[in-house]
């Protein structure tokens, strides 16, 4: 059975510019990845081992869409439910039980390059979630040869958000970025820590093989480039859209299946870019609310923050007519950039 999956709004806010599927032994076969960090290398390599024969015929399911221009997103008065608030206090651990009714999604904190980073030393979110799914590298790969203006790897073109989804991608390696060391400490490998950490914490860190059916679906939307002092329309607007642009196809792709989408996700783009994590809350709720998200898990992040948040996009939202009506009245609050965490 097929779920209503925008229930507040007058058709899809966003638009399709391509999508596809590749098997997991067709990518190894002609875009394995390639790791220029040594110590991501040799897991990648030994995860391989086990799971590439396991996995050959398993198909990667993926798609790139754009946010229409807000104001032709059009609100139906009264038809904006709140999803499910979850708060989860520690880091994506994919551990979703197996559900008929749910389909769980994880948020990518994508780069306007997509997956740019995996095979460096880098280790922030996107980094940890692409050694866990080594095959999301090899699909951009892929992607990169095929020179398809619908499918470039971009998250950002053009200036206009261009997030992905992807369905069904094996999960090869588990990471513990707080693994406890031979003397019972527990450390942090998470961000630059990685790059310091000796090799014996690592491996404390890391998980090699398991089920061969653990899969999870990704959207990768990348936050607006770091400001300063008050946000400015733009930037508002390209955070609302990128997350409609992400959170409505992941509905619709859940739907389709007769299932209900629950999306996992964060301080989107209040780390490393500095945004502010109440507005980037605000407005992922707003996103989940319009696009009939059926709950968000929000890991890691402040329970004041979120509380606001939850307020402030119920009455936002209760008040606009289009999305356009929205961001306005968000920019109207004065919302200011902070700074990067570092990582």
């Amino acid at each position: 059975m097929k779920k209503n999956c925008s229930a507040a709004l007058d058709g899809r806010p966003f638009s399709r510019l391509g999508e596809g599927s590749f098997t997991v032994g067709e990518l190894l076969r002609e875009n394995p990845p390639e790791y220029r960090n040594e110590f991501k290398r040799e897991i990648y390599s030994e995860a391989a081992v086990f799971f590439a024969s396991r996995q050959a015929d398993l198909a990667i399911g993926f798609s790139r869409s754009t946010s229409l221009e807000l104001s032709e997103i059009a609100i139906r008065p009264g038809a904006a439910k709140m999803p499910g608030i979850v708060t989860v206090p520690h880091y994506f651990r994919y551990d979703d039980p197996p559900s008929q009714e749910e389909m769980p999604w994880y948020l990518n904190f994508a780069d306007p390059c997509l997956f740019f980073a995996y095979d460096s030393a880098l280790f922030a979110q996107d980094e940890i979630q692409t050694l866990e799914h080594p095959m999301l590298a090899a699909v951009m790969l892929r992607l990169e040869g095929m020179n398809d203006p619908g499918l470039r790897p971009l998250t950002v073109e053009n200036g206009r958000p261009t997030p992905w989804i992807f369905e069904n991608v094996p999960r090869w390696i588990g990471v513990d970025t707080l693994p406890v060391d031979e003397n019972g400490e527990t450390k942090n490998i998470y961000g630059n820590a990685f790059c310091i950490a000796d090799q014996a914490l690592l491996r404390r860190a890391i998980t090699i093989g398991g089920d061969p059916a653990a899969c999870s679906n990704i959207i990768a939307m990348a936050a607006p480039s770091p400001g300063y002092g008050l946000y400015q329309p733009h930037q508002i607007r390209q955070l609302l859209g990128t997350v409609l642009a992400g959170f409505a196809p992941a509905v619709e792709a859940s739907a389709g299946r007769g299932r209900a989408a629950v999306i996992h996700t964060g301080r989107w783009g209040a780390g490393a870019f500095g945004g502010s994590e109440e507005l980037a809350l605000c407005v992922q709720i707003i996103g989940g609310m319009l696009s009939g998200v059926s709950k968000l898990c929000f890991h890691a992040v402040s329970e004041e923050f979120l509380e606001n948040a939850r307020e402030i996009a119920e009455t936002v939202v209760a008040a606009s007519a289009d999305a356009e009506e929205i961001s306005e009245k968000l920019l109207a609050i004065g919302y200011e950039w902070g700074v990067s965490d570092g990582n």
